[in-house]
């Protein structure tokens, strides 16, 4: 015979309660995206915004190398 605890879980797991967090789906629910963008401005390469945080992120490598290199400079 199934202890209480036993049962419990049994039966939560039986009955479709999941952990108490509305909303969720169980694993075998999630399906495959399909190809493409799903968001605004995806399917672009490069925006303007990727292109400064590029230039920035290189300047930025470039002062800190030549900080190292030269720091009596800094």
């Amino acid at each position: 015979m199934l202890v209480s605890a036993e049962r419990l879980i049994l039966f939560l797991a039986s009955s479709g309660v999941r952990d108490g967090r509305p909303g969720l789906r169980r694993h075998h629910d999630r399906g495959i995206r399909a190809g493409g963008s799903h968001r605004p401005g995806g399917d672009q390469i490069m925006t303007a915004e990727n292109i400064v945080g590029l230039v920035v992120a290189v300047s930025l490598l470039g002062y800190l190398v030549l900080a190292l290199l030269y720091p009596e400079r800094f």
